[in-house]
């Protein structure tokens, strides 16, 4: 599960020995190459690929087997 943020880019909910605990992914390095860290909205197109809504910096493409994105 995915989490958007205001501070702090993309959380994922994770499970280790039965605790649940909300921790940065790892995929924030690249996202915040492209864009703040205040994700408002996610949308899971494939496996790859995402799309992020985001304030202030538009809409933001990733992909993550080319480990790429794109601002629009």
């Amino acid at each position: 599960m995915w989490f958007a943020t205001s501070a702090g880019g993309l959380n994922m909910l994770k499970e280790e020995n039965g605790i649940l605990s909300i921790v940065p992914s790892p995929l924030n390095p690249i996202l915040l190459k492209a864009t703040k860290d205040y994700i408002t909205n996610i949308f899971q197109l494939s496996n790859e690929v995402y799309w992020f809504g985001t304030m202030g910096s538009g809409i933001v493409k990733l992909d993550t087997k080319q480990k790429k994105t794109w601002v629009y």
